[in-house]
């Protein structure tokens, strides 16, 4: 049998009915029979509802009913797992007491909710419902929580295991439903996802822990809910915390290999002003010694050339500290943005890298004194 066929077609049938409930029982007292609505009751027969029919106070079989007649119905909907036929919330929470054994699906007469037609889906309680259900079976799936026994929760962090009965009243379900659709939707954001999976499940472990521990069992899970928006900003700013470290290990290690990049670049312009300073003197040595002073080595054309030459020198020897200084101003900025950035946007964590910017400072400083030096000698 099509349990939800059988619902689908006796809420269409009821709606169009003056009934009322009675113990989980439909009662049609007075229902006039014509062509249309006997082809239904057939039809509901046929797929094997449970449904009385009464003529003038007794029981009359399928059959003997006819056009124009008066007759009585008592119908006792599905109510199994596969499909629940409620009148109002309060029922199904009486039957399927815990969130997460819902049943697979479901009718809420008084919602006009159907649980397998996405048009009926107006009706918040019974949204709030399916959503508390998903997101403890999510829970549940990344090992957050374990079911034991007797449909207990368990939550285990730090050696300390505590557990949840996951149970909730229908003005719980109404009290908290803003709450529980909008936080369970930020929580299971965090959650999906692989990266860093093994960090989310043990942050918002100690999150709900934390909230929870010092609570009874029976009203545990109650507090939880009633917390759940506490529990939620907790629970991201924790993780935004976990990852604004993560990331400055990672900045950390990029910092260093920098500073080794930085660090290599400053020592090959100081190697190159090194080689530009010892051959300073060496010119001027070179240069002195070439000088002549005797008329017959006409001094004149000697000496000439041999000062053309040193000035040629010095001027290629000045552009070539121009260009490494240029390029130590590049590298003087770079540094300064990154010092900057740092500052700024891991503010707490800047004092760690202070260290590696100060070293760096020190090469700038010494490589910019000898620049300057050599240019004063040049």
């Amino acid at each position: 049998m099509n349990e939800t066929v059988l619902s689908e077609l006796l809420y269409d049938f009821i709606t169009k009915a003056d009934y009322c409930w009675n113990a989980g029982s439909i009662i049609i007292e007075h229902f006039i029979v014509d062509e249309k609505n006997l082809a239904s009751l057939k039809r509901l027969l046929d797929l094997k509802c449970d449904l009385a029919i009464f003529k003038d106070g007794l029981f009359e079989n399928f059959r003997k009913i006819n056009s124009g007649d008066l007759i009585k119905l008592t119908i006792n909907p599905p109510r199994t797992q596969t499909c629940f036929f409620a009148e109002n919330i309060e029922q199904i929470l009486e039957r399927h007491n815990s969130i997460t054994h819902i049943p697979d699906n479901f009718i809420i007469v008084e919602e006009k909710f159907i649980s397998w037609k996405k048009e009926t889906h107006n009706s918040v309680a019974a949204q709030t419902y399916l959503i508390l259900n998903k997101f403890v079976v999510n829970l549940l799936l990344f090992k957050i929580l374990e079911e034991i026994h007797d449909e207990t929760l368990i939550l285990t962090f730090s050696n300390d295991s505590i557990q949840l009965i996951p149970k909730i009243s229908c003005a719980e379900l109404i009290n908290h439903s803003a709450t529980i659709l909008k936080e369970t939707t930020n929580i299971l954001a965090i959650l999906d996802g692989e990266e860093h999976s093994e960090d989310k499940v043990r942050i918002l472990k100690s999150t709900i822990h934390s909230y929870t521990k010092n609570v009874e069992k029976e009203y545990r899970f109650s507090h939880f809910l009633s917390h759940l928006t506490e529990i939620a900003k907790n629970y991201s700013n924790n993780y935004d915390l976990f990852i604004s470290e993560f990331s400055f290990e990672n900045e950390y290690e990029n910092l260093l290999a920098q500073q080794s990049d930085f660090s290599k670049k400053l020592g090959e312009i100081l190697s190159t002003i090194q080689t530009n300073i010892l051959a300073v003197p060496l010119s001027l040595i070179l240069a002195f010694t070439q000088m002549k002073s005797e008329p017959s080595d006409q001094p004149l054309i000697v000496n000439t050339s041999v000062t053309a030459a040193a000035i040629i020198f010095s001027t290629l020897l000045l552009r070539l500290l121009k260009s490494r200084k240029i390029t130590l101003h590049l590298l003087e900025n770079e540094l300064i943005i990154k010092k900057k950035r740092f500052s700024t946007q891991l503010p707490k964590l800047y004092n760690e890298l202070n260290s590696v910017f100060n070293q760096l400072d020190k090469q700038f400083n010494f490589t910019k004194s000898m620049i300057s030096f050599l240019r004063v000698v040049t």
